[in-house]
């Protein structure tokens, strides 16, 4: 297995991505938040910090530059947010990166804080996302921990974790800690920036490359118009509701909004979908990790049945759910 991190071959220029941040620490930061999915009755969530790890989104859903979550499905899509028109270099290092971009911040943990050990899920090679940081301000007492085993990333630097594992930050040094987060889809030119072995190695179990979205008239999207029924199991953050109550099957509809398709469970839209490929769609905001497939055929041409893929690798799951044209 390789390391769980190392430094990827960009260096940037260190002074300019200070000058970039010293303006924009003239704002108020607000503390880091994890991402919420939106579901039809309300989800536990969980923070691995005391609030005094904060951010700035330079690219988010919606682009809210307060919006210091780092995104995931839903009807948003990512976009810049104000603040990077206003610095150039930090500008300069997300267009370095032949990828899509989902959510860019920045992450300030001031002296003697630290990030409780935790994973991100959904986060590596086998689900078409990575997590890269460019520290910009730090110091040797500033340690990123897996296992146990600490590193120290210097300054200017573009590296590259495996935050899929066990990691925690500590930061013992007189100075506030700041990085640049970038979140990527995976590319054929980002996978030329990691050593060959590391590809070799991901390759073995499979690694997800990120789909364009293909434009589709919306007269097309129109013929994909069902309901449905699904298991609540389904929607990700529905097993751990606040009062332990779990639906076991759960209505849902899929209608055209304006020029995309949009998912609804018990009537609360919740994911737009992106057409893919020929029947196929990822939701808004997320990964090729999980896409629908919608079957058409029978006597009106309509979708008989909608399929949730999910993918690990080469490992694809498929749910068949059975569906009706919309009336």
């Amino acid at each position: 297995m390789s390391a769980p991190c190392f430094s990827l071959p960009l260096r940037f220029d260190v002074e300019r991505l200070q000058a970039d941040l010293a303006v924009l620490e003239e704002l108020s930061w607000p503390p880091e938040r994890p991402f919420i999915m939106a579901t039809p009755f309300p989800a536990k969530t969980e923070t691995y910090h005391d609030g005094r790890w904060k951010g700035l989104a330079l690219r988010s859903q919606g682009g809210d530059w307060q919006r210091t979550d780092p995104g995931g499905p839903g009807l948003d899509a990512f976009a810049d947010t104000a603040l990077l028109s206003r610095a150039p270099a930090l500008r300069e290092v997300v267009d370095s990166l032949d990828c899509e971009k989902r959510s860019v911040r920045l992450l300030s943990l001031p002296p003697d804080a630290e990030v409780n050990a935790h994973t991100d899920p959904y986060h590596g090679f086998k689900y078409g996302q990575l997590r890269l940081h460019v520290p910009i301000r730090t110091h040797p007492d500033v340690t990123m921990r897996f296992s146990g085993e600490a590193y120290h990333w210097p300054a200017g630097e573009l590296w590259y974790a495996d935050f899929g594992r066990h990691h925690a930050v500590e930061n013992r040094s007189p100075v506030t800690r700041v990085h640049l987060v970038i979140d990527v889809l995976v590319t054929p030119a980002l996978l030329a920036l990691f050593p060959e072995e590391v590809v070799a190695e991901q390759e073995a179990t499979g690694i997800l490359l990120h789909r364009p979205v293909r434009p589709t008239p919306p007269g097309e999207l129109r013929r994909y118009e069902c309901d449905y029924r699904m298991p609540a199991a389904l929607v990700q953050g529905l097993l751990e509701t606040d009062d332990g109550s779990v639906p076991g099957e759960m209505n849902g509809q899929v209608r055209l909004q304006g020029s995309r398709l949009v998912l609804a469970i018990e009537g609360t839209p919740l994911f737009a979908l992106e057409p893919v490929g020929e029947h196929v769609f990822h939701l808004c905001g997320w990964t090729p990790e999980r896409s629908i497939e919608f079957q058409v055929g029978g006597a009106s041409g309509g979708v008989d049945r909608l399929v949730v893929l999910l993918r690990s690798g080469r490992t694809v799951s498929r749910i068949e759910l059975p569906a009706t044209p919309a009336a």
